[in-house]
């Protein structure tokens, strides 16, 4: 269930950083015993962001499109995935 949330708060941490700086690339956020990767492209019109979470055994991953609309950083794409 960690691993869930810290990969959910990792997306929010992409809109943010990219509502303030569109050039944001991602990073790494690191606890005792777990690790947040965000990795972000920029396309055209949207970013793709991977969260990535390892969490002791357990390990989460999530695609997500963001696009900005009206001044807002929004998921227009989210996708879990799975044994990669």
């Amino acid at each position: 269930m960690k691993c869930i949330y810290l990969a959910e708060g990792g997306l929010e941490w992409a809109k943010a950083s990219l509502s303030t700086n569109p050039e944001w690339s991602g990073g790494t956020m690191s606890y005792p015993d777990d690790e947040v990767k965000l990795s972000v492209k920029k396309n055209e019109e949207d970013y793709l962001v991977i969260s990535e979470v390892e969490s002791g055994l357990a390990r989460r991953k999530i695609q997500v499109t963001l696009q900005k609309r009206e001044g807002n950083i929004e998921i227009t794409r989210y996708e879990e995935l799975h044994n990669q």
